[in-house]
């Protein structure tokens, strides 16, 4: 009769450790696929940046031609003075807000970048934490079956 009870206690023990152990395995699955979600947030925002610094550079280019293009009109049509000077500074302000209206939008979807790779860092530390629970978990859950095989709970 008692090594009946003691391979059921082994037995719910060797069920208590396999649990742990695909607890384990699941968790380092996790913590690598936040890792690789990190990276990707990371090389996003890298590109985010190079998007960014390329497309300002092609709207300053094209709002000096416009500029250009705008003292030429004024000066073809024989426009001087302050209509000329109101002209040229409503189109400077506009180019200006434009440019920075586009600065801002990446700057935002770069942030929003950094905070996933955050996210993804910080959800890879608690996934290797879960990890270590599990197998804590495994080995109380093993102990204790131990324990009430050999008559360590029955009091």
């Amino acid at each position: 009769m008692a090594w009946q009870i003691i391979a059921a206690a082994a037995s719910q023990a060797a069920q208590s450790g396999l649990s742990a152990l695909s607890g384990y395995i699941s968790a380092k699955a996790q913590k690598a696929q936040y890792r690789a979600d990190e990276k990707t947030a990371l090389a996003n925002r890298e590109l985010a940046a190079k998007e960014a610094d390329f497309n300002e550079n092609v709207l300053r280019r094209a709002y000096a031609q416009e500029m250009a293009d705008l003292a030429a009109t004024l000066a073809e049509r024989g426009i001087t003075g302050d209509p000329a000077t109101m002209a040229y500074t409503q189109a400077a302000r506009e180019g200006q807000e434009e440019i920075f209206a586009y600065r801002t939008q990446m700057q935002n979807e770069m942030i929003n970048y950094a905070n996933q790779a955050k996210a993804a860092r910080y959800n890879a530390k608690l996934a290797a934490v879960s990890g270590k629970l599990s197998v804590l978990s495994g080995f109380l859950g093993a102990g204790a079956q131990a324990l009430q095989a050999f008559g360590g709970g029955n009091e």
